[in-house]
């Protein structure tokens, strides 16, 4: 199994388009014609997924097409993705507190 096929095989429930997985293994310096390195495609995975829930906008809409993202679906996978990496798991899936006392 190479690099892309195990990507493809891991991201499978979630949709990722094959331009999608391509763009994770270039960012991370993948090669994705060799023998697959589960650990180093799990790490593409956690980067592009920071990104994601780091950006305000998750859905998109250009020329017609929209993408949509279950954002919580995606939380869940992260959170698993991070406990399978033993990464700990950074603010962004915590709830934010805010004050707002000042609008009553």
């Amino acid at each position: 199994m190479t690099n892309k096929e195990y990507m493809t095989a891991y991201l499978e429930d979630l949709e990722i388009s094959e331009g999608g997985i391509e763009i994770m293994m270039l960012d991370e310096g993948i090669d994705p014609n060799i023998s697959a390195e589960p650990n180093k495609c799990k790490m593409a995975v956690y980067n592009r997924f920071t990104m994601i829930l780091k950006s305000s906008g998750s859905n998109k809409t250009e020329g017609g097409q929209a993408t949509k993202w279950n954002m919580e679906a995606i939380k869940q996978f992260y959170s698993a993705l991070c406990e399978e990496l033993g990464i700990e798991k950074s603010g962004l899936l915590r709830p934010k507190i805010r004050n707002l006392s000042n609008h009553w």
